[in-house]
């Protein structure tokens, strides 16, 4: 029978070891700058220590190198990508297809995950990458439970990687939106790399996280999309890792979700339990189920 793996993501190397204990099985670290929209990173330096840890605490470590890359920047990436080859990095998560290229002249394809955030929506292009030979492809949030699950059943479930958890994007620009509105306001004041912004929409009652770095404007979903009840469904279906996102959580709000998460797969709690604890556990959060049972786009 099936048991889906629990990723998470630390905000630095001393999450790891609560997080092994809580039920992680394996975790995902920025590395700046290849990363992008990342709830901790590390730096180059200190990936020979993130490794050390995980092997310590028997997790598998991940690094994202997901950001999209410029034709000058391809160098610095094919040295970051033999480091972690050297370092024996479990699995490398990309977007960018020079990640994929170097990949393969570097003999990795088997450690590289493919997560192009809105993109992986049928079977026919998971099939094509994972033709490709690398080792999982991260199916987008904006599907619905069906969509996956006839994904799932045309494509090798073994090999597929879904969120379950966390903040998602709702919008991406490339352009510096926080620091051209300060400009217009005419205001000297930096708000790059701040994760305590958020922005309401004049039609709704939601403030959505808003985030800008060097690689530009991040927005996210106002709710945190929650899959308890869909734990059971998603497992059945053969799927192998469920991602648990911290993305502007606080260290120590992520380690009772991975809990519930870990005594939910363990049948040591029913779904409804596990969200009930979770409403306990965070009364003041806004949470939903995503797309798993509305589509993206409705005709009138």
């Amino acid at each position: 029978m099936n048991t889906m793996l629990i990723l998470t993501t630390p905000t630095c190397i001393e999450d790891i070891d609560k997080m092994a204990k809580a039920g992680a099985d394996a975790v995902l670290f920025g590395c700046e700058p290849f990363s992008v929209r990342c709830a901790g990173n590390v730096s180059v330096s200190q990936l020979a220590e993130v490794k050390k840890a995980c092997t310590a605490h028997q997790v598998e470590m991940s690094i994202a190198a997901n950001r999209l890359f410029s034709e000058e920047q391809l160098p610095q990436l094919y040295e970051f990508l033999c480091l972690c080859k050297e370092l024996d990095v479990d699995s490398i998560y990309f977007s960018d297809e020079a990640v994929l290229a170097y990949g393969q002249k570097l003999g990795i394809v088997n450690k590289l995950i493919y997560q192009p955030d809105t993109l992986m929506t049928n079977h026919n292009d998971v099939n094509f990458y994972l033709g490709e030979g690398i080792k999982r492809v991260v199916l987008a949030r904006e599907i619905t439970l069906d969509e996956i699950l006839t994904i799932a059943n045309h494509c090798a479930p073994q090999r597929l990687e879904i969120i379950v958890h966390g903040y998602s994007v709702a919008m991406y620009s490339k352009r510096p939106l926080l620091t051209n509105y300060m400009k217009f306001l005419g205001v000297d004041r930096s708000l790059q790399k701040q994760m305590n912004l958020t922005i309401e929409e004049a039609t709704r009652n939601e403030r959505m996280p808003i985030y800008e770095d060097e690689n530009g404007t991040h927005i996210f979903s106002a709710a945190i999309q929650q899959s308890f009840a869909q734990w059971e469904i998603l497992n059945d279906a053969g799927i192998h890792t469920a991602r648990i996102d911290g993305i502007f959580h606080r260290r120590e709000e992520i380690y009772p979700v991975i809990e519930l998460y870990d005594q939910l797969r363990h049948k040591k709690i029913s779904a409804k339990t596990a969200l009930l604890e979770y409403e306990k556990c965070f009364p003041d959060k806004l949470i939903d189920s995503g797309f798993y049972n509305r589509a993206t786009s409705t005709k009138k």
